[in-house]
Formats: structure tokens, C-alpha cells, sequence
């Protein structure tokens, strides 16, 4: 889900995107995309939609990383 404000939306993921990989490793699952994301600074997420595909670069701030490494 792509929230208004958030990190994914203001680096311009849209609504339907597919992320294929993190950091050039694919994911095929939530889980695994949680487990590639955690505790990167920086990630890159291959994208598709309509069988178009790109890059887009997020980074993470140290808050978002503690959050994540808790859950």
C-alpha cells in the first residue's frame, strides 16, 4: 500500500507497482521483503507495472530502521 507522504510515495511508487527486488536480490513474499529491508540505510527496489520496469532508491532514517529490527 503507497500512503500519501511517505517514503515510498515521495520516491514515486504508485498505487499497483510490484516490487520484484531489493538491492538487485528478488523477493517474492512480504516476509522476504521485511527480512531484505532490515537495517539498510538506503535500499533499491525494482519495480513493475504494466510490464514496465524501473529503479527507485528510498532511504531509511535510523527510526524506521529501530522500528523495523523490533517487530
Amino acid at each position: 500500500k503507497v500512503e500519501s507522504g511517505e517514503k515510498t510515495a515521495v520516491a514515486g511508487i504508485k498505487p499497483y507497482e510490484l516490487i520484484t527486488h531489493v538491492n538487485g536480490e528478488p523477493v517474492e513474499s512480504v516476509e522476504q521483503f521485511q527480512e531484505k529491508i532490515k537495517g539498510q540505510a538506503e535500499i533499491r527496489l525494482s519495480v513493475e507495472r504494466m510490464r514496465q520496469g524501473r529503479t527507485v532508491k528510498i532511504r531509511l532514517n535510523a527510526v524506521e530502521k529501530e522500528q523495523k529490527d523490533g517487530e
